[in-house]
């Protein structure tokens, strides 16, 4: 019996290291911080044509990361002036927002943010459509809000 609880530690020890090794590995081959890879093989992001453009404008954010503000500022504003996806375009003016904040101008990334949150439709939809807040309302306990469009 003694043995057979050993063997059975044992074979626990090797499959967490197992898992931890896995865990690990997993860990190394992730994009680096502040990096946004596109969930799932391009095959499938290739289907989805504004997962395509998202994904277009990150790898062009990370091509032009080392050329400096300016010239991500060049080229993100001309490309979004020929974009004809919205979220693509919301997309780019994110890329434009921290390109601008990189560059010590507040002031015109204020500017583009403000632009995203006016163009962003009153009616969305999709999987971020429904949402739940939580407000405190004013007999102080917490109330929830939904603020999903009415369908």
């Amino acid at each position: 019996m003694f043995r057979s609880v050993m063997v059975g530690i044992a074979l626990l020890v090797v499959g967490t290291l197992v898992l931890e090794m896995r865990q690990s590995a997993q860990a190394q081959s992730a994009p680096p911080a502040g990096r946004a890879m596109p969930a799932g093989n391009y095959a499938q992001i290739a289907l989805d044509p504004a997962a395509s453009g998202i994904s277009a404008v990150n790898s062009a954010g990370d091509l032009l990361r080392n050329a400096g503000p300016d010239q991500g500022l060049a080229y993100f504003n001309g490309v979004l002036e020929g974009t004809r996806n919205p979220s693509v375009a919301r997309m780019i003016r994110f890329q434009l927002v921290d390109l601008y904040k990189e560059a010590n101008r507040p002031d015109k990334a204020l500017e583009v943010l403000k632009d995203i949150m006016v163009m962003t439709p009153a009616n969305a939809t999709g999987p971020t459509a429904t949402q739940v807040i939580q407000l405190s309302s004013p007999g102080g306990g917490d109330a929830p809000v939904n603020n999903a469009p009415n369908q």
